[in-house]
């Protein structure tokens, strides 16, 4: 029972100490030593583990190692001590502990000094070892020397040409080659095995050679074997043969691999062909960064060994005639190996505790032991302040330094580590923050450094500007390492700060201040944008900064900045807070970010831009299922662009009709890839494919295959069979010609049948390649039956439609009847009349003309109605104005004769207004009002109405309205009394005839005495001196005008126009009274009227505008006698239109030319 809890007593006190386990010192080089730090004796260079001499070597064991005091060396063999001092033929280096003893072929039995050798390096701090160095001697390696027997062989077999390495723990390199020194290459045939044997699959007559030799290279010799003699005797009959393993034997076998080495495994396999070979792993795969073929695949490598590398392997040799396979159960184990590496040395202050751990691992588990300077822990004095557990050693209350070794060892080595412990007194000092000033944005946290270092380890106190611990709030913590760390600053935080390192050996502070900035900020934040392929894209992007710091805002696209992008043709335009993208592809699809910048912070902001274009075109068109008239066409879809794909365009080209020539078949959908397509006979097809998406079409797929119909007979007959005359004794038939696609073979003609609707009873018929067939010696506006049919050399179309057609039209025979004319009001009036009848039409009946014609050729007004109409209106007359009128029928060739004429005069309208308004004052209550009179009276002019009111100085009315009626339409003058004086006054003039009031003239005036006024002001029109000036002018005009008349009445050169205007045409007296012969008698009738018409316009327009069709005679002017042509225009040929009747009038007459005809009158 005592000891049971004698145990747990211990296990609690270790709990204890490992609880308050103190970390290690680790003096960081900005320490100021006072003096050189003592340093613990360190291993730094020995032997290797397994030393293997020859006879002629030197002996070399090599021990450096560094420390302060430099170390002393020594070293033990087979577990006791070695003094090299002792061996006159050893030396031992100066400050190592290096022993070099020299052969020089003295006879130096380098056999005496097998063993095993351990070399020990001390100090006053401690002592440590190196690894324990295994010295093995040997002798020379050789071949013994025999006489090797010749190997025959018949050609086609294998065989192996043995190397038998001696024995030895040395390594080697093993290699053949010829006696002429010719190194064999490894090939597909002929493989070295990792055991030096050379294997040879099938031997060819060219592999006999008599010296096949193996050499073996060690680090300091190189052997070779007595060569081999290898004899092929032909054959006549070499057979192939399935492969068979030369190497390993059988199915399966085990391999022991070793953690961090290599791996090697071979396959050498023979056959006939020469076999190749492949490896697998069944239980996994290979480890492709760590595995290597070497040998044509005959050898795998895997390197550096892993515990993950454990399992089944398996090689494959194949030839055509078979395969044969071999599987390797591969274990993996380890020599002892540190999972943890301990470090060399730890620092301690005195009193501290320390733990040092062996992390080790291996395969089988090793076996540790720990010990102190180089003994083994049991072997010293015992220790309470040393303890053992597990595969750490606990130490306490430390005061003296020591070095200490961690050794595991299993069967495939021994592992050595040796870890410094050195206790040290040190006055604190704080290496790094002094005087620094801290800039941090809020809201982040701060880390204010005071990195101190001491042993034992410093104290650290922070105190703020008012010698306050900043402990007392929970935001603020503080390291080992001294560093105050402030979580979610705010602005108070910012300030003075000192940091206090101290310990028993004294203290020391510094100061450092703290400014709290304000954060950046993104406030507008880009947006994410679909853009339409070679369109632009816009970011925009805003922050704000801390005042206090510099700043900058960038871009980046995919992470990566844009200014450091290759941009040669200048698409991307950073412009302030924004981000142009010219001429954008799908390329730029990406993030785009904003990024805001301090050298405290970064803020980003980020946008998405999505590219759609068009479709990229399909690929890969297939044609299959084919048939006679119909194939299936599939496709591939070409990449969207990041539009949906909403249908396809399907068209085809017939290659040999009409090439290069595109034509629409089939759409289908956006989901579709494939299509059955209609065809048509006699074709040879290719087929193309467009995607169309919300952006448009893309390009055409390439074209795919050709596919040719077989010839078959048409299918349908041309349309628009059409039977028209051009004369009227003709029938054109016409017709639209079949496209070359609806030819369905060859040969196509048209086969044209006719007859009389109601003469004949036989149809007459006619093959031609093309259109128009003229039927000639038809009767006048005949109807025909028509029929066109297709037909090729494999036979006719389906029967076609009957079409009926016309022979050609003539002019119409007979003139409307019964002409009724009813106003409208003043400017129109309605026609009515009784039809033609269909026989005396001559053809299609197309309609009517109205002619109306005033007294002047310019007033001409035309008007067609269409049909079987029977009335129709005429507008845009002269109120009060004469006119002739007559009526004509008109089908597809002519106009026919015109209706007997019918005069009618207009009604009357209402009055322009008078021309002028003058107001005169004899004195100040007494106006004289004068004007003249409507230039259009549009009537019998019954008088004037003046109406006058009296206005204030602002122009608003003041008085009552007065009206006073003038009935004699021959007074121009009245006078007005009993004015207030010197009043303002607003006076309305106004002609009347029957049909009412004209518009008003209207003045204002200002009653005074002697003066003249109109308007608000004085006007020079109202002004006597003004109107007498102005009619001495135009009577000097109406001077000149007359003296030019009479010149051209005596034979001067004018023109047609003028010669019409003042001379009566005695031609035109026998007119006849279809062609409005009498038309004269009207102008005789209506002479006074013109003439009192013309007593009220002395202001003549001397150019009249066309006012008709392109049928008057307004581009000629003038009052003529004219006849109407059958078409309803007048007959009257002039030479030219008024600019060249003015270039005649000018100029000589000249002869007769195009642009120049002589003057001619056609009647009819």
């Amino acid at each position: 029972m005592a000891g049971h809890s004698k145990g747990l007593l211990l296990f609690l006190s270790l709990l204890l100490v490992l609880g308050r386990e103190t970390q290690s010192i680790n003096i960081p080089p900005e320490y100021k030593m006072d003096e050189e730090m003592p340093q613990l004796p360190r291993i730094t260079k020995q032997s290797p583990q397994t030393y293997v001499l020859f006879p002629n070597d030197d002996v070399k064991l090599e021990c450096e190692a560094t420390g302060h005091p430099t170390p002393q060396f020594r070293w033990t063999r087979d577990g006791r001590f070695y003094d090299p001092w002792q061996d006159p033929r050893a030396v031992v280096s100066n400050g190592t502990g290096t022993v070099v003893t020299s052969n020089n072929n003295t006879g130096l039995l380098v056999r005496d000094y097998r063993g095993r050798y351990r070399c020990y390096a001390s100090n006053q701090f401690g002592t440590a070892i190196s690894s324990e160095i295994n010295l093995i001697a040997e002798g020379t390696p050789k071949w013994p020397k025999e006489t090797i027997k010749p190997y025959e062989v018949e050609e086609g077999k294998s065989v192996v040409l043995p190397c038998d390495l001696p024995a030895s723990q040395a390594s080697s390199y093993i290699f053949w080659m010829t006696s002429t020194l010719r190194k064999l290459k490894a090939h597909p045939r002929m493989s070295q095995g990792l055991n030096g044997n050379l294997y040879i699959t099938n031997v060819r007559e060219e592999d006999s050679l008599e010296d096949y030799t193996c050499y073996a290279r060690f680090s300091s010799y190189i052997i070779q074997k007595e060569p081999i003699a290898l004899r092929v005797r032909a054959s006549n009959s070499i057979k192939n043969r399935r492969p068979r393993l030369l190497v390993p034997k059988g199915s399966s076998s085990v391999r022991l691999a070793l953690r961090a080495q290599i791996l090697s495994l071979e396959c050498i396999p023979e056959g006939i062909p020469t076999p190749s070979v492949r490896w697998v792993r069944l239980d996994s795969s290979l480890p492709l960064n760590r595995v290597s073929m070497e040998n044509h695949n005959r050898t795998l490598h895997i390197d550096q060994v892993e515990e993950a590398d454990d399992g089944e392997y398996e090689c494959i040799a194949t030839n055509r005639e078979g395969s044969v396979k071999h599987s390797f159960s591969v274990s993996v184990e380890a020599a002892p190996y540190f999972v943890n590496a301990p470090p060399r040395q730890k620092v301690f202050g005195p009193g501290e505790s320390a733990r040092l751990d062996c992390e080790v691992d291996g395969k089988p588990k090793p076996e540790v032991r720990w010990k102190v300077n180089g003994i083994l822990l049991n072997d010293t004095e015992p220790d309470s302040s040393r303890q053992v557990l597990g595969e750490s050693l606990i130490l306490t209350d430390l005061q003296i330094g020591d070095v200490y070794q961690c050794e595991a060892r299993n069967e495939h080595g021994t592992l050595l580590a040796n870890i410094g412990v050195l206790v040290l007194e040190l006055k604190p000092q704080i290496l790094r923050g002094g005087g620094e000033t801290y800039e941090v944005m809020e809201k982040q946290t701060a880390y204010l450094h005071c990195l101190a270092f001491g042993s034992p380890s410093a104290d650290i106190l922070w105190v703020k500007e008012e010698m306050e611990s900043v402990l007392q709030d929970v935001r603020y913590f503080v390291y080992t390492n001294g560093t105050l760390r402030i979580r979610e600053l705010r602005k108070e935080d910012g300030g003075d700060f000192t940091c206090t390192a101290s310990n028993h050996l004294g203290d020391t502070n510094i100061s450092t201040t703290l400014h709290v900035r304000d954060q950046t900020k993104i406030i507008k934040r880009p947006t994410d944008k679909e853009v339409r392929s070679s369109h632009h894209a816009l970011f925009s992007c805003l922050a704000i900064f801390d005042p206090h710091l510099n700043h900058s805002m960038a871009w980046e696209v995919n992470q990566t900045n844009i200014r450091s992008l290759t941009d040669t043709d200048n698409r991307y335009v950073i412009h302030e807070r924004e981000l142009k993208i010219k001429n954008v592809s799908v390329s730029d699809e990406g993030v785009y970010t904003c990024v805001a910048q301090t050298p405290l912070d970064v803020v980003r902001a980020s946008a998405r831009l999505i590219v759609v274009d068009i479709p990229n075109p399909p690929f890969d068109l297939e044609l299959s299922d084919h048939e006679e008239r119909r194939v299936r066409l599939t496709w591939t879809p070409g990449n969207d662009n990041n539009s949906p794909i909403l249908h396809f365009v399907i068209e085809f080209e017939a290659t040999i009709l009409q090439p290069d020539r595109w034509h629409r078949l089939e759409r289908v959908s956006g989901e579709q890839t494939t299509a059955e397509l209609p065809l048509s006979p006699y074709i040879t097809y290719r087929f193309r494919v467009l995607a169309v998406n919300a952006q448009g079409a893309s390009l055409a797929s390439l074209p795919s295959e050709t596919f040719t119909t077989q010839p078959a007979a048409p299918e349908k007959n041309p349309d628009g069979v059409r039977g028209e005359g051009t004369e009227p004794n003709n029938v054109v038939i016409s017709w639209k010609v079949l496209d070359e696609l609806d030819w369905n073979g060859p040969e196509l003609r048209y086969r044209v049948s006719w007859k009389q609707e109601l003469a004949d009873k036989d149809w007459k018929s006619l093959t031609v390649i093309s259109p128009p067939l003229v039927l000639n010696n038809t009767p006048t506006f005949t109807p025909y039956k028509i029929r066109v049919q297709a037909v090729n050399q494999e036979g006719a179309a389906p029967e076609p439609r009957t079409e009926i057609g016309y022979s050609g039209e003539d002019e119409p025979l007979v003139a409307p009847d019964s002409v009724e004319t009813r106003f409208i009001n003043s400017t129109s009036v309605r026609v009515s009349w009784l039809p033609v009848s269909p026989e005396s039409v001559q053809g299609h009946l197309r309609g009517y003309t109205i002619y109306c014609q005033g007294k002047n050729l310019s007033d001409l007004h035309k008007v067609e109605v269409g049909g079987n109409d029977t009335q129709g209106s005429v507008s845009g007359l002269r109120p009060f104005t004469p006119y002739r009128l007559r009526v004509r029928a008109f089908n597809g060739k002519a106009q026919g004769p015109a209706s007997p004429p019918l005069n009618l005069t207009t009604l009357e309208g209402a009055p322009s207004r008078p021309v002028s308004l003058t107001l005169e004052s004899p004195n100040e209550t007494v106006i004289i009002a004068s004007w003249g009179p409507p230039q259009n009276p549009n009537g019998v002019l019954t008088g004037y109405v003046l109406q006058y009111q009296q206005m204030n100085d602002s122009y608003s009315y003041i008085g009552p309205l007065n009206e006073m009626n003038v009935s004699d339409p021959k007074a121009l003058r009245l006078t007005v009394r009993d004015l207030e004086p010197r009043s303002h006054y607003r006076f309305s003039l106004t002609a009347q005839t029957s049909a009412g009031r004209s518009q008003p003239v209207i003045e204002t005036f200002y009653t005074r005495s002697d003066s003249t006024y109109i308007g608000k002001g004085d006007s020079l029109s109202a002004q006597g001196w003004f109107i007498g000036l102005i009619s001495a002018v135009v009577l000097i005009l109406l001077i000149l005008l007359i003296v030019c008349f009479i010149k051209r009445s005596k034979g001067g050169k004018y023109s047609v126009k003028d010669k019409e205007e003042t001379h009566a045409d005695s031609e035109a007296k026998p007119i006849k009274d279809e062609n409005f012969g009498e038309y004269r008698s009207l102008e005789s009738d209506h002479e006074q009227e013109e003439k009192v018409f013309e007593g009220s316009q002395p202001s003549l327009e001397v150019q009249i505008k066309p006012l008709g069709s392109d049928d008057s005679l307004a581009d000629y002017g003038g009052s003529v006698d004219v006849q109407f042509n059958e078409d309803g225009s007048f007959i009257g040929q002039y030479s030219g239109k008024r600019e060249e009747r003015e270039a005649t009038a000018n100029g000589s007459s000249g002869g007769a030319s195009p642009t120049n005809p002589p003057l001619a009158l056609t009647l009819q």
